[in-house]
């Protein structure tokens, strides 16, 4: 069977299973009896799933229908409730952010930049976070930030550098951070030598 007459005898089997579901809609809405349905619980519609795959061909087809699809205000009847029944609405799902895990690569005191430099990578995939690395000796703190970059298996922070002319000698413990609209996350702290 050629491809175009594949597409149309999928289109006849997929436009003939919505029409019955429409008719068994129809059916259950307008059947005797419906009364009595709104004393109990309602009833679950019954629904009708249709799979159509398509197979690719080497040269362009015609369209098997010049019918424009439906726009989104066409959707299928809804049922309606009671006049005691509250409608049902959908909740929001929450948008607490996600847990990412961080992972420092390397870190150190880099002589030739003058500066601390430390890099990492979380353990999502997704764009839009930013990373920030944070430097602590005893009540000293020094930060900075910048956006972190998706990859193919992790979100990458590069390399965040402080200068050395913003921190004193000694031990500084290094904590890398992510954060983004839909996760965040801190690294295990790692020690760097200032000289």
């Amino acid at each position: 069977m050629p491809p175009t007459a594949r597409r149309v005898a999928l289109i006849a089997v997929v436009v003939a299973l919505l029409a019955g579901a429409v008719v068994l809609l129809a059916h259950q809405l307008t059947s005797p009896g419906a009364d009595e349905a709104s004393a109990s619980p309602t009833p679950s519609l019954p629904s009708v799933t249709a799979t159509a795959t398509a197979t690719a061909s080497a040269t362009p087809s015609p369209t098997a229908s010049s019918e424009p699809a439906p726009s989104p205000s066409e959707s299928a009847p809804q049922p309606s409730v009671g006049p005691d029944e509250p409608p049902v609405t959908a909740e929001p799902a929450p948008t607490t952010p996600g847990r990412a895990v961080l992972t420092i690569t390397f870190s150190g005191y880099d002589a030739a930049a003058g500066a601390v430099s430390v890099g990492g990578f979380a353990d999502v995939i997704e764009t839009g976070g930013t990373c920030t690395l944070t430097l602590t000796s005893g009540s000293r703190t020094a930060s900075v930030s910048r956006p972190a970059t998706a990859d193919a298996t992790t979100t990458t922070c590069g390399t965040l550098s402080i200068p050395r002319t913003q921190l004193a000698a000694g031990s500084w413990s290094a904590v890398l951070g992510y954060v983004s609209p839909t996760s965040s996350g801190l690294s295990d702290a790692v020690t760097i030598e200032v000289p």
